[in-house]
């Protein structure tokens, strides 16, 4: 057995005299009080009292210990060493005991800054200048005088610095820190989660992959409330959000609004309700496309603009447009076209050109339309066949001037053509009318005289003349001049097949 320690008791059995109820002894104290180192050896939660391991390896409980305020709550962790006196008459907890140990290895020692070779680090420090070390393993050495610093087994710490620095640490990377320099503040952590009334704000590291995220609401009643979790904001940058996401959303995340930036560098804008955007009067908004561009717009458009618009396409439009296309120009509309011109209509084309204005009255020189071919000729085709058309008399060709002339001229080498082959087809000075309706004219014409053909009239009118000449009467001395011609007989049977001939049967004039 050990030997006993008369300093010492081993337990509120070897005093002579009872203790109250806050461990008062009621009689005299004993004689010999003294301090002594111990160790800790148990802790009792309930009862906030140590039992202590004294020199001897006597085991003394229930022993209290000195703190600096009633709010302050340390527990000493089992193995510290602690100084034991005993001039309150029992046992008491004074203070810790610091000590280094003998031949201890530091495996992971604290660090208050990450800066090498300041405060105790630094060389002006770096001196024992005595063979005692109280330094326990793992203890911070870059600290100085005026420094306070409270440290956990697992180099977890409180620092009140000098300089005035204060630190709340974990880790490295797990920690607060504040300066009275420049008024800063900084937070320091790998994973991060900030829980408020609003929301919860997080920094999260999947394998590497870091992301941040938002989850918020604007009624603690439906939306972020205890345990409720019905986001409306919602914000994901980094790996979750590829690479930038914020979002306005129903309760059930159906999404109303969204900003979307990705990691390949594609915006993305989305608003269920639309899409406004607007730029002042201080510069210029620029749009510029790369590549394609696509609009697909489901409902109406409109375009309004007061200055002028111009547009440049350096390769082919294509404009489709399912129903009416209504295009009006306050003024000129101007169209210069490098090539050719195509137009496909599938139903009707109707122009109208009011050709300026009633005062001063049009005259011959003021031209309302004006088709200038300069090189190549104008051609109008209709009902052609090798179109797809199906010949109808319907399909005619009308012009209708209501108040002057129709005006040809050609030069002296060319000619004026006019094709026709049926009988009566060509009407001329012809009696009749243009009725208009709601689609066009109604004409009705009407023309009872042929016109001769100069051909066929030379050849009746030659063999009348040689009818003249070789004509006879015979008298009671014999026949008329010319003497030597035989008589001719009657005109009528060598006329009359002149006759028919000279009749155009196309072309009719009229009265």
């Amino acid at each position: 057995m050990a030997p006993k320690n008369p300093g010492l008791p081993k337990s509120k059995s070897h005093s002579t005299a009872g203790a109250d109820s806050r461990g008062r002894f009621l009689d005299k104290p004993q004689a010999h009080r003294q301090w002594e180192v111990c160790s800790i050896f148990d802790y009792s939660p309930q009862a906030q009292t140590y039992t202590v391991a004294a020199g001897s390896g006597a085991l003394v409980p229930d022993v209290r210990r000195l703190v600096g305020d009633p709010g302050e709550v340390g527990i000493l962790p089992r193995s510290t060493e602690v100084v034991v006196h005993y001039e309150l008459g029992f046992p008491v907890i004074a203070a810790v005991l610091k000590s280094a140990a003998t031949g201890a290895v530091e495996v992971n020692p604290a660090r208050i800054s990450e800066v090498r070779g300041v405060g105790g680090e630094d060389g002006v420090y770096d001196q024992v200048t005595s063979a005692s070390v109280a330094r326990a393993p793992n203890d911070p050495i870059d600290v100085i005088s005026d420094d306070w610093i409270r440290k956990g087994r697992h180099n977890n710490f409180v620092g009140v610095l000098s300089g005035g620095t204060n630190i709340l640490s974990s880790s490295p990377m797990a920690q607060i820190r504040t300066h009275g320099v420049n008024d800063m503040v900084e937070v320091f952590a790998n994973l991060y989660r900030h829980i408020s009334s609003m929301g919860n704000l997080e920094i999260l590291n999947d394998g590497g992959k870091t992301s941040l995220t938002w989850r918020a609401g604007a009624d603690q009643t439906t939306e972020n409330g205890a345990n409720a979790e019905n986001w409306t904001l919602r914000l994901d940058a980094g790996a979750a959000g590829d690479l930038f996401r914020l979002s306005v959303t129903t309760p059930n995340n159906n999404t109303l609004c969204e900003v979307h930036m990705s990691a390949d560098g594609r915006l993305s804008l989305t608003g269920v309700a639309g899409v406004d955007i607007s730029s002042g009067t201080r510069g210029t908004a620029r749009e510029d496309v790369a590549e394609n561009k696509e609009v697909a717009v489901l409902g109406n458009m409109e375009t309004s603009v007061r200055g002028a618009v111009t547009e440049t396409f350096s390769a082919n439009r294509t404009t489709t447009i399912a129903t009416n296309n209504t295009v009006a120009a306050g003024n000129d509309q101007k169209e210069v076209i490098g090539h050719d011109r195509l137009t496909h209509i599938s139903n009707k084309m109707v122009t109208t050109v009011e050709g300026g204005g009633a005062v001063p009255a049009p005259d011959t020189g003021n031209v309302a339309i004006l088709w200038d071919a300069v090189n190549g000729g104008i051609e109008s085709v209709t009902g052609n066949p090798a179109s797809g058309a199906t010949s109808s008399p319907q399909q005619a060709q009308s012009f209708v001037n209501y108040a002057g002339d129709f005006n040809f001229a050609i030069p002296a080498s060319a000619k004026f053509k006019l094709i026709s082959q049926g009988p009566g087809s060509v009407l001329l000075a012809a009696d009749g009318t243009a009725v208009p309706t709601p689609s066009g004219h109604v004409f009705s014409a009407s023309a009872s005289h042929h016109v001769c053909m100069w051909e066929e009239f030379e050849k009746m009118v030659l063999e009348i003349m040689l009818w003249a000449d070789t004509h006879t009467h015979l008298t009671a001395v014999g026949p008329t001049s010319p003497a030597a011609a035989a008589a001719t007989g009657p005109m009528t049977p060598k006329v009359t097949p002149k006759i028919i001939p000279v009749m155009s049967t196309r072309v009719l004039v009229g009265g």
